[in-house]
């Protein structure tokens, strides 16, 4: 179950989504700091807890994707373009 997302956790997502999408492969927090001009450290760990992204074992710094749930739900709204 997906819980809800404040307003910078969107944006983190929208960005995270993006580039995963674009790229084929998880970007770092780095890459996804770059898109959003913010630190993402916070709201990554966040959306891991809140089921939105989830650990890959043994990926060092691109060990996260999104959920299927929180893919699904991205495509149904439609609403993350591509960057």
């Amino acid at each position: 179950m997906l819980l809800p997302l404040t307003a910078n956790q969107q944006q983190a997502f929208r960005a995270f989504y993006a580039l995963f999408r674009r790229n084929k492969y998880p970007p770092t927090n780095k890459e996804v700091h770059a898109a959003v001009g913010r630190p993402v450290d916070n709201e990554i760990a966040v959306l891991i807890k809140k089921g939105w992204l989830e650990r890959i074992p043994g990926l060092g710094a691109r060990n996260r994707k999104p959920t299927a749930e929180a893919e699904q739900e991205a495509r149904a709204a439609d609403q993350y373009p591509l960057f």
